[in-house]
């Protein structure tokens, strides 16, 4: 299982579990720091596979969707 967390890095304990993720970071695989564009992207994937796998199974309609994201 993958976490996504957020940190206050404006506070002292914040700091510190910044650093040591940065640690972890650079000496195993388990801990990546992403960007906002990274996280974005992950949850855009996201959220497209569960479209697709509404549209299939027939629960979502493409007109419906579109039109609830307020999209042309």
């Amino acid at each position: 299982m993958e976490y996504i967390i957020s940190i206050d890095d404006k506070t002292t304990k914040g700091k510190m579990l910044l650093a040591l993720l940065d640690h972890f970071s650079k000496t195993t695989s388990s801990v990546e720091f992403l960007s906002p564009a990274e996280v974005e992207e992950m949850e855009d994937k996201i959220f497209l596979k569960m479209m697709e796998e509404g549209r299939k199974s027939g629960k979502a309609d493409t007109k419906k969707v579109l039109k609830k994201l307020d999209i042309k």
